[in-house]
Order: C-alpha cells, then sequence, then structure tokens
C-alpha cells in the first residue's frame, strides 16, 4: 500500500481502538483491487509504518506516539557459546532486570540477570554458567541467599514452558549461531513479562509496589499485544488475579487505555 492510502484508512477512524471488520470495511472502500485474501499483507504494511498495532483478538489500535519495546540479548559471547553446545538442545531466554527497573520510582537494585529456561534443563544451565564463576542461584533460593550476593550480579534461573511468549527472532547476529542442532537464545516478550509481574509473588517480593509504576509505564507507553498477555495468564491459571489488578491500577482492558483518573 502507498503511504497516503494508508494514513487515509487509519484517518478514517475516529477512535483508536479499531476492529477487525470495520478495519476490512475501511480497506475496500480504500483501496484498488483490494482483496481480502490480502489482509496479513495490509496489515503488515501498517505495522510496518508504525500506524497500527495488534492489540487483542480481531482488534486493533492506533499507534500513535506508542513504542515497540524490545529486550536487547546481553551475554557474553564465550557464555553463549557454552550455551549454544548444550546437547540436547535446550530453550533459554535472557533478560535484565534493569531494562525494566529503570522504570521505577526509586532506584535500588544490583544488576540481576534472568536465564529462564524448561524445568528440565535447569540443572545443566547452572553448572553452565558456575563454570564461568557468576553468582547463580535458583528462584526459589533467591530470596534466602540474596544477603551473601549483595551488590553483586546475579544470575537467576527461573523456568520456562512452551505456553511462555518469548521472541525466537534472530535479532543480534553476534549471539546466533546457525546450525539446527544448537541450543537457542532467546529474549522474552514484553506481555510475559507485564504477567510475571503482575502475577507471581516472587516479583511481588523482589519488588513490591514499584511494580505499579513499571506496569503504568509499560501500558501507557509501549505497543502491547494483549491477545497474548491474556493468553499467557490463562494457562498461568492467573486470569483473574490479572484482572484485578489491571481494574485497581485503572486500566481498561477492552479499550486498551487507562481511565486517567486513577492513574
Amino acid at each position: 500500500m502507498k503511504l497516503d492510502e494508508m494514513n487515509r484508512i487509519i484517518d478514517s477512524f475516529n477512535s483508536d481502538l479499531i476492529d477487525e471488520e470495520n478495519l476490512k470495511m475501511a480497506l475496500s472502500e480504500n483501496l484498488v483491487n483490494y482483496d481480502e485474501k490480502k489482509l496479513r499483507y495490509y496489515l503488515f504494511d501498517l505495522y510496518r509504518r508504525n500506524l497500527l498495532y495488534k492489540y487483542n483478538s480481531r482488534t486493533y489500535r492506533k499507534c500513535r506516539d506508542k513504542r515497540e519495546f524490545k529486550f536487547e540479548r546481553k551475554i557474553a559471547l564465550d557464555v553463549a557459546d557454552s550455551i549454544y553446545k548444550i546437547r540436547p538442545q535446550i530453550t533459554t531466554s535472557i533478560w535484565d532486570l534493569n531494562e525494566i527497573t529503570k522504570f521505577m520510582s526509586l532506584q535500588f537494585f544490583n544488576n540481576i540477570h534472568f536465564v529462564e529456561t524448561y524445568s528440565y534443563a535447569k540443572d545443566v544451565v547452572l553448572d553452565c554458567l558456575l563454570g564461568f564463576n557468576y553468582n547463580v542461584i535458583f528462584e526459589k533460593d533467591y530470596f534466602s541467599m540474596s544477603k551473601y550476593i549483595k551488590g553483586k550480579d546475579v544470575y537467576i534461573i527461573r523456568t520456562i514452558n512452551e505456553d511462555s511468549p518469548i521472541d525466537k527472532g534472530r535479532g543480534n547476529s553476534y549471539v546466533w549461531r546457525e546450525a539446527k542442532e544448537n541450543s537457542l537464545i532467546t529474549v522474552p516478550k514484553i506481555e510475559k513479562i507485564i504477567v510475571d509481574l503482575i502475577v507471581d509473588d516472587f516479583f511481588n517480593i523482589l519488588i513490591g509496589s514499584e511494580i505499579d509504576f513499571i506496569i503504568k509505564e509499560l501500558l501507557g507507553k509501549y505497543k502491547i499485544n494483549m491477545s497474548t498477555c491474556l493468553r499467557y495468564v490463562t494457562k498461568k491459571h492467573k486470569l483473574n488475579v490479572f484482572h484485578e489488578y489491571l481494574n485497581t491500577i485503572g486500566f481498561d482492558i477492552k479499550r486498551g487505555e487507562f481511565h486517567y483518573s486513577k492513574i
């Protein structure tokens, strides 16, 4: 699609929230030779131009000034090489706490790195990281051991499963190996972190009330796919907790925006 066509389509909606049927109608009215079978390609154009993003099932929102949140892959090359060589193949998802604690009103953490993997692979990942003399600990042991590693960088091993939203895109090529048998190093999707912050006791103890500042920043400034959040939190059997929390902070989950009087 041409840029002027895309702008005309987006400007035809008064609301920031757009359902799929109305979007199809706007596309058919503004595009010559419109083909509903090409909807995915039309959507890709609108995503690429930062005009629209997927919000919920069959629902989209105008981007306005919202940005995409991407975790950086921060891992030493020799550590990456060691993880890649783990056999049989496993998947790891690695991220740093300071990528989200920057939104907090107070800053009081040493750098905490999370290495998330399937439960059956946690021991082998632990051994891998200990081989580099890192401070490595399982999530369940962190609070009983934190006083011994205060002020130091620490790697916390957490569990993911097949339902966890992670980004398997290649991203930074320097931590990617082409061989199909190699283990994978990924990063989480921001939707996963939003859900984990809200419903996991670990983060409630670790960050406490500062979670509110982080969640409000993420929901207010970034493009969040709520259908991904809802699918993941449902698998965690915490849907009611998730809904109650968003209601408490004044976020309208249907519209994807805050009731400003509650912020």
